[in-house]
């Protein structure tokens, strides 16, 4: 796959169970803390469901959490061909609304696999959209960080949604 700024991102696919997307190599300037976004185009012609995300952080010295969502309104790519970097930085959110938050990743996180009928929903022509979040270290670092995506099986039928609940107003003494 090619994200819209020219890099590529290798997806290696068995088109009916698995994807993995490997990051591209890369070097982070992790000298202050930052959020690295990368804008995959999944191409699924019909939506499907994926039963469980698979992060695989590299370089867990400065990969504080990992989430990933989907774009269906193409802001990411916009953002991503703007920026000259492998996807592109941005802090407060990726900077559009997600149609879905997809699976996350927080150091000794385990994968979450879906029962064999439920699913998260990519739709058709959305993309996957990979944030990574790094802590400064101080120095310029390489990360291959991986991430694996487990389709559903194609009978599976229902959709699973999570509602994220926050009380921004919340103070402790």
């Amino acid at each position: 796959c090619t994200a819209s700024n020219g890099v590529r991102y290798r997806l290696r696919n068995d088109f009916v169970h698995h994807t993995t997307m490997d990051v591209c190599e890369s070097e982070v300037a992790a000298l202050v803390s930052h959020d690295q976004l990368l804008v995959v185009q999944a191409e699924l012609v019909q939506h499907r469901l994926i039963s469980a995300v698979e992060f695989r952080p590299e370089n867990r010295d400065v990969i504080e959490y990992m989430a990933l969502t989907c774009d269906t309104t193409g802001k990411a790519r916009e953002l991503d061909a703007a920026d000259p970097t492998p996807g592109y930085q941005r802090a407060g959110g990726p900077g559009f609304q997600p149609a879905s938050l997809l699976g996350r990743w927080i150091p000794g996180a385990r994968p979450h696999r879906y029962p064999k009928t439920i699913g998260r929903r990519i739709p058709a022509g959305a993309d996957l959209v990979l944030g990574i979040h790094y802590r400064p270290s101080g120095k310029t670092v390489q990360d291959r960080s991986k991430v694996g995506v487990h389709f559903a099986p194609r009978d599976a039928h229902s959709s699973s949604i999570e509602i994220l609940v926050a009380n921004r107003n919340l103070a402790i003494p």
